[in-house]
């Protein structure tokens, strides 16, 4: 899904979305335009979907979270894509001092919002995964390929 009109310092990274979203589906029509900062929210809410992957970013999850926390109850499973600028480093199946122990960039230390979140974590609804490795996760909940 990608917003439906983009301001002039978004256009970059609307287009790039939009080129991303084209090569993941077999027809456009396939491909669900909101026009608010919110307005997957709703999409979603309708399509009840069982996985929702989305971008930890302010615009998406919203300050501290909080258009994440709507969408608890609503969908299946939220999984929030952590490290999408290629700054990430935190995947829900490691622990701060693996990902250290391996000279991983750690975005725990950050101050993020999920950090001290109490719907984030296995069995409450969010779980977190990094950026590199949204593909993994993928085969692994949808494929069940362990």
């Amino acid at each position: 899904m990608t917003p439906a009109s983009a301001t002039t310092s978004q256009d970059h990274t609307y287009h790039a979305l939009e080129t991303q979203a084209f090569g993941l589906v077999d027809a456009p029509e396939k491909i669900m335009p909101f026009t608010t900062p919110t307005g997957y929210i709703h999409i979603l809410r309708h399509l009840a979907p069982h996985i929702v992957y989305i971008s930890d970013t302010e615009v998406l999850s919203g300050f501290d979270g909080e258009h994440i926390a709507q969408l608890r109850g609503w969908v299946g499973q939220v999984v929030v894509v952590v490290g999408d600028e290629g700054h990430g480093g935190l995947a829900d199946t490691e622990t701060e001092t693996e990902d250290e122990g391996r000279g991983g960039r750690a975005l725990a230390r950050q101050g993020n919002w999920w950090q001290s979140s109490e719907i984030v974590g296995l069995g409450k609804g969010v779980e977190l995964v990094d950026a590199e490795r949204v593909g993994d996760d993928w085969t692994r909940r949808v494929g069940g390929h362990e």
